[in-house]
């Protein structure tokens, strides 16, 4: 029979360092609180953890998928993972206005993603292997944040929120730029406020007031606009694809159109813009107004923080009902410094320069992001990779990873293949120098890392 276990990480190292046995069934209670309720909702799991050769694995189900007298046969086989990983992020797909998010390691209610051993698991949930194993968590509290943005093609329809944040901090990475939305190949994205703009103003205020009055006039139009597609196609316009919803806007009057784009014209022209380039990294620092723009896609690392003001949108914004323009504009006392691009990119020298290029493309207050470019065919370990970066620093926590190219990760006898945009976690168990983990892959390939820093 299963023991009910009140403190089940505490139980599962015991049971791993105790050495009495091969294998252990156990169930224990988790409180989910991301469930949608009016209080958190306890739910009731059986696990089975065991020894595969040198490694441990442990299966987990909820009790509610067992039926009667077969309560005690969970299978070895159904969502079993290698405690010692690398795992596999199983993504989820979040619809937005402009496009998508596609997420890597978020758990909210809005979606949760999975940890596996591969493609073909459906995986167990993050927050709650977290709670299985919290020391994956140091040295911050929570597991910093992995996306993909994949915004629209079409310039109405693709344009992010133009947003600032007060204490989100956000790197980008650009991983493609749609051949149709910009043809020579170089995009662009809202970064900051226009400094000739500015210059037209006697004072910042005197810039910020003519500023909020151009958002004013365009918010009213706004609204009009989506009203009449509300009152025309109801939700469908919000949840529908880029074409549906271009053939919806199709059915307003021109004149209608044709004042919504003078008047996003005139907002525009008080926003900085910045040219990118494939493989370009934009840093976000926190205060600094930003927006994507349409045919974009970028990976991103970011503060796991849920917070943005948003100064403009060019489509309905789903989650409020008015825009934050004048809290964002009173927090900017000063004109906010745009940061160059590649600024704190930062070449590192490592043992194997012959081999990989590795480059330290930001350090934020809770992370940092390192790019790791193979100039040719190799396989490293990635203690010995990063281990001189860190200078010997043993609470490495867990390392975030999003190959560009494929790359396969080695612990072992285990193999995690991973294709372009697929993302793993590398627990960091021991001192950082015992990792035994080794990426390899081919000439060419860039795989980005992420660590958490305390």
């Amino acid at each position: 029979m299963s023991v009910m276990v009140e403190n089940p990480a505490d139980y599962i190292q015991q049971c791993m360092s105790s050495g009495l046995s091969s294998s252990y069934r156990f169930c224990f209670e988790f409180e989910n609180t991301l469930l949608e309720s009016e209080s958190p909702q306890k739910e009731v799991y059986q696990a089975l953890l065991y020894k595969q050769g040198e490694r441990w694995r442990i299966t987990i189900a909820l009790i509610d998928n067992l039926v009667g007298e077969h309560n005690d046969q969970i299978s070895a086989l159904e969502n079993s993972l290698a405690v010692d990983g690398p795992w596999l992020f199983k993504t989820v797909s979040i619809p937005k206005p402009w496009g998508q998010e596609i997420w890597y390691s978020a758990y909210e209610q809005r979606g949760v993603c999975h940890l596996a051993d591969n493609n073909q698991q459906s995986g167990v949930p993050v927050h709650l292997w977290l709670y299985l194993f919290p020391e994956l968590l140091r040295p911050s509290k929570e597991l910093n944040l992995l996306k993909v943005l994949a915004p629209f093609s079409s310039p109405l329809l693709g344009e992010l929120y133009f947003e600032v944040h007060e204490q989100k901090q956000e790197v980008y990475v650009v991983s493609h730029i749609d051949e149709t939305a910009w043809p020579d190949g170089v995009a662009q994205m809202r970064f900051g406020f226009c400094s000739e703009k500015q210059k037209q103003f006697p004072s910042f205020a005197a810039f910020k007031a003519a500023y909020l009055s151009a958002v004013k006039r365009y918010e009213g139009l706004r609204k009009q606009i989506d009203e009449a597609l509300q009152d025309q196609f109801q939700a469908a316009f919000t949840e529908s694809d880029e074409q549906e919803k271009s053939e919806y806007l199709k059915h307003l009057p021109e004149a209608l159109l044709r004042k919504e784009q003078l008047l996003a014209d005139e907002m525009s022209a008080f926003i900085a813009k910045r040219p990118l380039h494939l493989g370009d990294v934009i840093q976000v620092p926190k205060l600094l107004p930003h927006g994507l723009l349409h045919g974009v896609r970028v990976v991103e690392f970011q503060t796991p923080v849920y917070e943005r003001l948003i100064l403009s949108f060019r489509q309905k914004v789903l989650t409020q009902d008015d825009w934050d323009t004048e809290q964002a504009l009173t927090l900017l006392a000063e004109p906010p410094v745009s940061q160059g691009m590649q600024q704190g990119v930062c070449k590192l020298s490592t043992h194997f320069d012959e081999l990989v290029n590795l480059e330290r493309i930001v350090e934020f207050d809770g992370f940092e992001v390192f790019r790791l470019s193979f100039l040719q065919a190799a396989e490293l370990g990635v203690a010995e990779l990063l281990g001189p970066v860190i200078g010997g620093n043993t609470d490495f926590g867990n390392i975030l990873l999003l190959a560009l190219h494929e790359v396969s990760i080695q612990s072992g006898s285990a193999e995690l293949f991973l294709q372009p945009e697929e993302g793993a976690c590398l627990p960091v168990w021991k001192n950082f120098s015992e990792n035994s983990m080794q990426l390899k892959a081919k000439k060419g390939s860039i795989v980005l890392l992420s660590r958490p820093l305390s």
